[in-house]
């Protein structure tokens, strides 16, 4: 069985709203999300969002320039993190569906995606409130996915990657993670006195 890094999931739940400082729960405010990646080849980085439950892609025509008409890659789209899922240099989009499912776009180097089959989520509950992230959580060369619910009490499942794009989930106990959320932040900060008060 894989230990799993606590600092790095800690940081993935505080950045996702999920948690706060003193171990209290708050709600994560859902808001816009946006990539720049190169997703089809051509070296400059395409413009990938999430607005209004579609995957867009504005194609990048020139550095900085963006098409005008996106191209819509999926619907019914919650959240997406993109990233080299697979061990390769081509960047894949992972969805998170507004139906609780956690699929992946696969790039076939050129723009063209396939969709993978549905992973399932270890039974977690998925509402419309969850949000969708990547890391590194298990310090290996593959990117994992966590899915992060600010529900009462807040729902956390991760992915772990094989390292070819396929992701096994486990939930997370929160009521473990919340006291050592506050030890975490208390040592960063007793780090961070220590170097501006030598």
């Amino acid at each position: 069985m894989k230990r799993i890094p606590t600092a790095a999931i800690l940081l993935t739940l505080f950045s996702h709203g999920v948690l706060s400082v003193g171990a209290q729960t708050t709600p994560a405010t859902p808001r816009p999300e946006a990539f720049l990646a190169d997703i089809n080849g051509d070296g400059i980085p395409d413009r990938i969002v999430v607005q209004a439950g579609n995957l867009a892609v504005y194609v990048a025509t020139s550095l900085g320039v963006y098409s005008t008409s996106p191209v819509i890659l999926a619907t019914s789209v919650q959240g997406a993190a993109v990233g080299t899922f697979r061990g390769v240099s081509i960047n894949d989009i992972a969805i998170l569906s507004t139906s609780g499912q956690v699929y992946m776009l696969v790039n076939n180097g050129t723009g063209v995606f396939t969709p993978s089959a549905a992973f399932d989520t270890a039974g977690a509950t998925i509402t419309s409130t969850c949000q969708l992230a990547s890391g590194n959580f298990f310090n290996r060369t593959s990117l994992d996915l966590a899915v992060v619910c600010p529900s009462q009490p807040p729902t956390v499942v991760l992915g772990l990657n094989d390292g070819t794009g396929n992701f096994q989930f486990t939930a997370i106990n929160q009521q473990t993670l919340a006291p050592k959320m506050q030890n975490f932040l208390q040592n960063i900060y007793g780090i961070l006195q220590g170097a501006l008060h030598p």
